[in-house]
């Protein structure tokens, strides 16, 4: 595939193709690291993230049934509660549709609210939301990120404008301006203040993805 890119006729159909299927996207340019197992390498979809970005069957005991995906919530401005185990990659999940909306799509302000600044971004450490949105860019083809984009301490502007800022869990955080999709990241752990986070970004933001770790 990358050897056929080095035709500019090629890029555009491949960049056409990314804004109309982010599964395509996903599986051909996104780039992961896992800290735990020291491992990095292409982002290969698993079923059910494929049906948590974009919809579709999954399986509830005997039961099957459909469920809406992120891209439908976005749509629809509905907000997502996505309850998560360990290495199931729902914040990674999160990260790239938000990075595929800002490269191919218009009029795009994304958000990401965690615990605290550095788990939102701490240059060098992989475990943070901004430093995996850095290693998903830096290796991914410049051609296809349509030119420079702006990384800021909390903040990324993308050539086309679309923005993603990000702030930690504090009584500011996100109350201000409009938002397409707003990340808040283990919202379990936002043990003061979650109440109040949860109901003044609801005028901030129709999708607001909650993504927790189950707390006992």
């Amino acid at each position: 595939l990358l050897e056929k890119c080095r035709d500019p006729k090629f890029r555009l159909g491949l960049r056409a193709i990314c804004r109309e299927d982010i599964l395509f996207f996903i599986n051909s340019f996104v780039v992961q690291i896992n800290p735990d197992t020291m491992d990095k390498g292409p982002f290969i979809t698993w079923p059910y993230q494929e049906v948590a970005i974009c919809g579709g069957d999954i399986a509830i005991g005997d039961e099957t049934r459909w469920q809406a995906g992120l891209l439908a919530c976005v749509s629809d401005r509905k907000d997502v509660r996505w309850p998560k185990s360990r290495d199931g990659g729902a914040s990674w999940c999160v990260l790239i549709t938000i990075v595929w909306l800002c490269l191919f799509h218009e009029n795009i302000a994304a958000g990401a609210v965690s615990r605290d600044v550095d788990s939102v971004d701490k240059i060098g450490d992989p475990n943070s939301l901004f430093e995996k949105v850095r290693f998903m860019l830096a290796r991914m083809p410049e051609w296809l990120k349509g030119g420079k984009i702006e990384d800021k301490k909390l903040s990324f502007r993308f050539p086309n404008g679309n923005t993603l800022n990000g702030e930690a869990n504090v009584q500011s955080a996100n109350v201000g301006g409009r938002l397409t999709i707003l990340l808040i990241d283990e919202f379990g752990q936002f043990d003061k203040n979650g109440e109040w986070i949860y109901d003044f970004t609801r005028d901030v933001c129709k999708c607001r993805v909650f993504v927790f770790t189950h707390k006992d």
